[in-house]
């Protein structure tokens, strides 16, 4: 049975979604994370189901608004080329990715693109995405990083292939290296920039963090992470984490992570909210075992 607790917790609604206002902490009475405070870092659209889990084996969840992003028009001869089909393979890997590219396109202009394009996508969510603009996806990869989908491709591409890459500005290059190595036409197209978030927005949550005492803390990109060193003001990420628990969403997160030179404590198989969720609950409850 599960009791709830409100709190004094004085968050801007612009930081936690009406899911979290009220109230802020649900604590279960034999939960495994009861009285744990659990960061967790995110662009300013927030989870709410996805962490219901974790607040009924009671912990308290602070949503951090560590990313903000912002739209890139496409440029109007790219749209030409996009609409005519000089693409034959168009790639997301990320959810941001398929929201800011279709949102530049009409009902009309996507049901066009699907006649003469083929779509892949990688990982769970950015299919899910996907489908809600398009009918038939030609390829979703089983893997979770940029090498995973590197191998699948080979596969299914052929050196004189066209392929565009919607991403962000800030996006890596493997994957357009290791296409363009194979004889494919790759081109990267930046469709959202990412930020910081308003002060506005970040200082309420920054506030909070900085005046209470932290068990574990989520990262769920690279971006996240680095923004939130940044918003923190932490000099030393090594220090700051020290005897911390620290959970990143997938291994590139872990890697940029590491590179800072802190550990990571939890890393779920497969790349979600959910997923991260359920090992957190793992994690501790070995620990109280």
């Amino acid at each position: 049975m599960l009791k709830i607790r409100t709190t004094s917790i004085d968050l801007s609604k612009s930081v936690l979604p009406e899911f979290l206002r009220l109230p802020t902490v649900l604590q279960g009475t034999d939960g495994v994370l009861r009285d744990k405070k659990i960061v967790l870092t995110r662009g300013q659209e927030q989870p709410s189901k996805q962490i219901e889990s974790l607040l009924n084996e009671g912990a308290e969840v602070i949503l951090f608004p560590a990313i903000s992003l912002s739209e890139i028009t496409i440029p109007a001869n790219e749209k030409e080329k996009i609409l005519n089909g000089f693409y034959s393979y168009i790639i997301f890997t990320s959810v941001p990715a398929v929201k800011y590219f279709f949102g530049q396109f009409s009902k009309n202009e996507i049901a066009y693109l699907e006649t003469d394009t083929r779509f892949i996508s990688i990982g769970i969510k950015t299919t899910e995405s996907l489908q809600q603009y398009i009918k038939n996806i030609f390829y979703t990869n089983s893997g979770t990083t940029s090498a995973d989908l590197l191998n699948n491709l080979h596969k299914i591409l052929m050196s004189g292939d066209t392929v565009l890459l919607p991403c962000s500005s800030i996006a890596k290059t493997e994957i357009l290296t290791g296409l363009t190595r194979d004889g494919i036409e790759a081109k990267q197209l930046f469709i959202y920039n990412t930020n910081l978030p308003d002060e506005q927005v970040s200082t309420p949550a920054v506030k909070y963090v900085k005046q209470n005492e932290i068990d574990c803390y989520i990262f769920t990109s690279p971006s996240a992470f680095n923004n939130f060193l940044q918003l923190m003001k932490i000099d030393d990420p090594s220090l700051y984490f020290d005897g911390k628990e620290v959970a990143a969403i997938g291994k590139t997160t872990q890697a940029a992570i590491t590179k800072a030179g802190v550990r990571v404590n939890i890393v779920p198989k497969s790349p979600s909210i959910e997923e991260i969720a359920k090992e957190i609950i793992n994690y501790y409850g070995l620990i109280k075992k």
